[in-house]
C-alpha cells in the first residue's frame, strides 16, 4: 500500500506516493496530462513485488500537491 507524503519547494507542496521496501533502488513515475498516479498502480505493483521502492508523485497541481504562490507558472500557461 502506497503512503502519502510531501515534499516542499520554494513554489510548490508536492504530495507523493511511495511503496516498497524504504531502502531499495528507487523508481520515479511521472504522470504527464491527463494522467495522475493511478495511472502506475499496476506497474508499481510489479515494481514493488520485484524489490523497487517506487515514488509517484501528484504533478503540478493534481491531488494534494499545491502552488504554494499565485505567480508560480502552471503547466502551459502564462502568468495568472
Amino acid at each position: 500500500m502506497a503512503q502519502l507524503e510531501h515534499v516542499r519547494t520554494s513554489v510548490l507542496d508536492i504530495a507523493y506516493e511511495q511503496a516498497g521496501p524504504l531502502h531499495a533502488y528507487p523508481v520515479a513515475l511521472l504522470h504527464g496530462f491527463p494522467y495522475d498516479p493511478r495511472a502506475f498502480d499496476d506497474v508499481a505493483y510489479i515494481l514493488n513485488a520485484a524489490g523497487f521502492r517506487t515514488i509517484v508523485p501528484y504533478l503540478r497541481g493534481y491531488g494534494a500537491t499545491r502552488f504554494l504562490a499565485l505567480n508560480t507558472m502552471r503547466s502551459a500557461s502564462r502568468l495568472p
